[in-house]
């Protein structure tokens, strides 16, 4: 897959707890930019996994029993973290529940499911995207949001009123159908603040710049020089998408999480 290839997002707008779309390219960037990342996971958390899935194989397989999952993630807990924490992925920080799930309990679903398949593969499980499988339903956001229904009524023409022509007719109910649709879009995203639209200008390589600044622990001027950028203006450039990807995926309290960073030394960062 290019790299620098434009992400085509299926939806406009996430809740603005919900950070699903962006955390699902970032594993994706892992996958491709860092696959010791995963290399480490079949290594360490796999074991893990067999000894905690014992028992619960039945009801996990589909996916289907969320008492069972939540069993599940309870015992492969300490081995995610731990694993997590050596690839500078967590631990998650504090975060009020207004601000979301952190991004390691996030994960929880989609490497227990990866690591179900590397087990065990289910004969019609979905292709894996850069090495990770991801469950079907993961954006608790979409699944909470039921769409107002869109209804269109109009008064009718008829061939015996002479007061409006058949071309007339067409005419105003086309202009108050348009005009209906536009009323109708303007009400289905809140003006609360809860809805946030996502940002069409992110690139797969600009996430590559994101794992090899937080994961691999490279400095901007370094990340900045491997794309072909100049150094000084280059470095910039790479801080700024860096730092946008990261609240993206994190939230509010993403410098805390790039505090977690290799890249960051003494508690100075490498530039």
């Amino acid at each position: 897959m290019p790299r620098d290839e434009q992400i085509r997002r299926p939806v406009e707008y996430r809740r603005y707890t919900d950070r699903t779309s962006a955390r699902i390219e970032f594993l994706r960037a892992i996958g491709h930019d860092a696959p010791d990342v995963l290399a480490t996971l079949r290594e360490t958390v796999l074991p893990a996994f067999i000894v905690a899935a014992n028992g619960l194989d039945a009801r996990i397989t589909t996916w289907s029993d969320p008492h069972a999952l939540e069993a599940l993630y309870t015992r492969l807990r300490p081995a995610v973290e731990a694993w997590a924490t050596q690839h500078h992925l967590g631990p998650d920080p504090p975060t009020p529940a207004v601000e979301g799930i952190g991004l390691v309990r996030w994960m929880e679903p989609v490497i227990a499911f990866t690591l179900q398949q590397w087990h065990a593969p289910a004969e019609n499980a979905p292709p894996a995207l850069d090495g990770w499988s991801f469950p079907s339903m993961l954006s608790a956001g979409a699944l909470m949001h039921t769409a107002e229904p869109f209804r269109f009524e109009l008064d009718g023409w008829s061939p015996l009123q002479e007061q409006e022509s058949r071309p007339e007719f067409r005419q105003r109910a086309e202009l108050a159908f348009h005009a209906a649709i536009d009323s109708y879009l303007s009400r289905a995203v809140p003006s609360d603040g809860w809805f946030v639209r996502l940002p069409t200008r992110s690139t797969r390589s600009h996430f590559t710049w994101l794992v090899r600044r937080q994961v691999r622990g490279e400095s901007f001027a370094a990340i900045a020089r491997a794309a072909g950028l100049p150094v000084e203006s280059g470095r910039q450039t790479i801080q700024n998408a860096v730092w946008r990807l990261a609240e993206e995926v994190i939230g509010p309290r993403f410098k805390d999480w790039l505090a977690l960073s290799p890249s960051v030394r003494g508690g100075r960062p490498r530039r």
